[in-house]
């Protein structure tokens, strides 16, 4: 059926109709079509592709109880379509790639209770998408992938269930997410990009949470991308990465800077306690304190009046320098740590 360049001032009702090719050619056409109100597709079956690219819908785009079917090809195209309402793909059966590229929805793009089917391929691409809500929830099937990267989506719907095994995401941006899951579950949802781990996606999801005023889940999701970023470098930038990761997390684990300082002053405080070191000049040193001169030894420029004073020998010496590497080695870490985070901050 050949609607291609049609303009209607009102409703285009095709529900119910039965359309097919036997010639390679779409089944539907309507690429370029005006639509002054409602494109009603309920009902309809399709034995290859629909193309509604570029399509102007005044209000509402209905794919409800539709069957579209092209296995190997184009199910639906709406790339770069215009609908100033919703689209609506209610019980909806797609065999073959459903795509939304470019497209521009005014409110919802809701799938409920439908399924999407394209194994070798995308099942839904909709890169570049803009949409107020797009709702892919519990009751969606999806085999094959997602794509959503480069959409900008006021509201996300979606449910754990519905991820499939390959969701692009890079670029995607959104104002809100629902349901609220945890950091750890939706850095689930980032894993399955198979482009890699891209940094923007964890930004915009832990912008998120720090707008819905979760920062230790944003937190979560800023140490999670570091995590990853390091993988597959050098060995010398593995190791400083590890010893940043260890220490402080990059920076967004900084309590554990303080149990490694809490470690090594209770550990040099009793060594060091219990075998005082010799003061370097009898009768002209300070009362020695084991907690004190421990804390000289790890503190980088600061001078308590303690470590110049006396020199251990044998193990305690040795301990004293490991002691004060670490000292140094810490502070570095926790100021780049620090400056990492204020300069995302």
């Amino acid at each position: 059926m050949i609607m291609a360049g049609a303009d209607v001032s009102g409703d285009a009702n095709l529900a119910g109709a039965v359309l097919e090719t036997g010639d390679g050619k779409p089944a539907l056409n309507a690429e370029r079509s005006r639509i002054g109100s409602t494109l009603v597709l309920t009902n309809v079956k399709a034995l290859g592709e629909v193309n509604l690219r570029s399509i102007r819908v005044g209000e509402r785009l209905l794919l409800e109880r539709a069957e579209l079917r092209d296995p190997f090809g184009m199910a639906c195209r709406l790339s770069g379509a215009q609908v100033t309402a919703d689209l609506f793909c209610d019980h909806t059966t797609a065999d073959g790639q459903v795509k939304l590229t470019g497209a521009t929805i005014g409110a919802k793009v809701r799938l409920h209770k439908s399924v999407f089917t394209h194994p070798a391929g995308t099942a839904i691409h909709a890169g570049g998408l803009r949409a107020q809500e797009f709702l892919l929830e519990a009751d969606v099937r999806v085999e094959g992938g997602v794509d959503l990267s480069h959409a900008t989506i006021g509201v996300l719907h979606d449910d754990p269930a519905t991820w499939p095994d390959r969701l692009y995401l890079d670029g995607l941006t959104y104002q809100a997410l629902s349901p609220r899951l945890s950091a750890g579950r939706r850095l689930g949802w980032l894993a399955r990009d198979p482009g890699g781990h891209q940094p923007q996606p964890y930004e915009q999801l832990a912008a998120h949470y720090t707008t819905i005023g979760q920062p230790a889940q944003a937190r979560s999701v800023l140490y999670a991308k570091e995590r990853i970023q390091h993988q597959g470098k050098g060995p010398v930038s593995k190791a400083w990465s590890l010893l940043q990761d260890i220490t402080v997390g990059y920076g967004y684990r900084p309590r554990r800077a303080l149990g490694w300082l809490a470690l090594l002053l209770t550990a040099g405080s009793i060594v060091f306690s219990v075998a005082p070191p010799p003061a370097l000049q009898a009768g002209n040193a300070p009362h020695f304190n084991g907690i004190i001169y421990t804390l000289d030894l790890m503190l980088p420029v600061v001078n308590l009046g303690q470590k110049y004073a006396f020199n251990p020998g044998g193990g305690e010496q040795w301990l004293s320098y490991f002691l004060i590497a670490a000292g140094w080695t810490l502070a570095t870490t926790v100021a780049t740590g620090v400056a990492r985070v204020l300069r995302r901050g």
